[in-house]
């Protein structure tokens, strides 16, 4: 089972006790919960999956996916839907890597499904008052076909998301950067703006590969009208695709709820990375290397 369905549904009625943590890591079944505040019903949410049972039976595959939610709105989401068990829409789009916001190449190319080996790991985690790390190796998930496919994601309480990729391959690809909105996105190869429900995020590509931006709201195999019927409304799904394939790359992708405040700056850090984060107080740095990421404020 996707995570993805856990995080669509509704908020509860009433508020959990203050006493439970903002982030929890299940490492058994490999999904993760970061939010801006569990006591709040408007907070902001985001879930990520690197499961060790792979795209098994009703899971997907998508290893490395993650969605984003905030003031009970979905932004980031799940795409695709469950007309009926093994349709054509469901096997070609729904149960598919590309149908996540997850890591594609070549047109597409992802996972394979209803394998229990094509499995992910979450391998480091930290947590404090003002944020969480998750990182998760999908590398065997995909079959052989990449020889590293790793993703840090750092949620910096209460509004900012980064998700440091690192990716690559023994011949070259053509990456694909996928992410799925449930209205139509505007932007170009560098800065996308997704707004739903009042509510908005933004995403700007603070490296990665020479790309463009790409949208349809195409699922390829449409879902089916079934005997219980069914809204199937449009779904957009978007893209950062590298222009010239490469057997190895990286992506930065800052994330902001609500597109509020400046952009983060990011810069060489020796073999990794610096992205320094304004807000209220010092700025938070974070140092991404392969498979890591630390979090400290300026001084």
């Amino acid at each position: 089972m996707s995570l993805m369905l856990a995080a669509q549904s509704e908020p509860l009625a009433m508020a959990p006790f203050p006493s439970v943590p903002n982030a929890i890591v299940l490492h058994d079944i490999g999904w993760a919960a970061m939010h801006s505040d569990l006591a709040d019903l408007q907070r902001t949410s985001v879930y990520f999956k690197s499961s060790p049972y792979g795209s098994h039976n009703h899971s997907h595959a998508d290893q490395n996916a993650f969605v984003v939610h905030s003031g009970g709105v979905p932004l980031l989401v799940s795409s695709g839907y469950y007309d009926f068990y093994g349709s054509q829409h469901v096997k070609d789009w729904y149960w598919t890597t590309r149908a996540h916001n997850a890591i594609t190449f070549d047109g597409g190319r992802g996972q394979p499904t209803k394998r229990l080996d094509a499995a992910g790991r979450i391998v480091a985690e930290a947590h404090a008052a003002d944020h969480d790390v998750v990182v998760g190796d999908a590398t065997q998930a995909y079959d052989g076909q990449l020889s590293q496919a790793l993703r840090s994601l750092v949620y910096l309480r209460p509004g900012v998301v980064l998700v440091h990729d690192v990716l690559s391959s023994a011949q070259p690809r053509r990456w694909e950067w996928n992410f799925h909105a449930l209205d139509r996105m505007q932007g170009d190869a560098h800065s996308v703006r997704i707004e739903h429900g009042g509510q908005s995020l933004c995403l700007d590509v603070l490296q990665g590969p020479d790309g463009r931006f790409e949208q349809t709201s195409s699922f390829g195999a449409e879902p089916q009208a079934t005997g219980k019927g069914g809204d199937f409304a449009a779904q957009w799904h978007g893209a950062f695709v590298a222009v010239e394939r490469s057997a190895r790359t990286e992506y930065i992708v800052a994330m902001r709820v609500g597109c509020k405040g400046p952009l983060p700056q990011l810069q060489r850090d020796g073999t990794g990375w610096l992205v320094s984060v304004p807000g209220d107080g010092p700025a938070r740095r974070v140092r991404l290397q392969p498979g890591q990421a630390q979090v400290t404020r300026a001084k």
